[in-house]
């Protein structure tokens, strides 16, 4: 039984990768989840509650509060130049509180 919580830090090395894989192709609906998905290494229902209070762009960073994760930790994430193009394609508007869903109403699940 693991008894303490386990931390995700992807390498250089599959940082690269997912960028080479995903540069250039277009962010637009589930193409921008999945390119977020290997360039963040996050998971799948943390990118799709993605909300834009969550990021600062600015700093290039996505915090995720210890609720949103799986090992109950926080946890912030840079954001690569290409993850930043990607969010850069879903700007926040009024009452839509999540970069993806229903509309940004509620997250994509």
């Amino acid at each position: 039984m693991i008894t303490e919580a386990r931390r995700r830090t992807p390498t250089n090395v599959n940082c690269v990768q997912a960028d080479v894989l995903t540069d250039g192709l277009p962010a637009t609906g589930y193409d921008a989840i999945v390119r977020l998905l290997m360039l963040t290494w996050a998971r799948r229902l943390e990118v799709g509650g993605m909300a834009h209070h969550e990021l600062d762009r600015d700093r290039a960073l996505w915090s995720l509060a210890g609720e949103r994760t799986k090992n109950r930790l926080p946890l912030e994430l840079p954001l690569s130049r290409q993850a930043l193009a990607i969010l850069a394609e879903f700007p926040e508007l009024p009452k839509r509180p999540y970069l993806f869903g229903r509309g940004g109403r509620t997250p994509f699940s």
